[in-house]
């Protein structure tokens, strides 16, 4: 599986789906950053909170729309 990407607009998350599988546990790795695993530890999702803050603070406005 290729990573999948979602972006939910009205809570500002970017999720990033690693591969399949059925979640059992999630830890706040850094401030805004949660990991998702399944019974057996492996990372199953990565979500950014607040992405846009995060963005602003690293890129320039003329990299956030080109990535767009």
């Amino acid at each position: 599986m290729n990573a999948q990407y979602t972006y939910d607009h009205d809570v500002d998350i970017l999720t990033i789906r690693l591969q399949e599988g059925k979640f059992e546990d999630g830890d706040e790795i850094a401030p805004g950053l949660v990991a998702a695993y399944d019974s057996e530890g492996n990372l199953l999702e990565l979500e950014l909170r607040n992405i846009h803050r995060i963005a602003e603070a690293n890129f320039d406005s003329r990299q956030l729309k080109a990535a767009a």
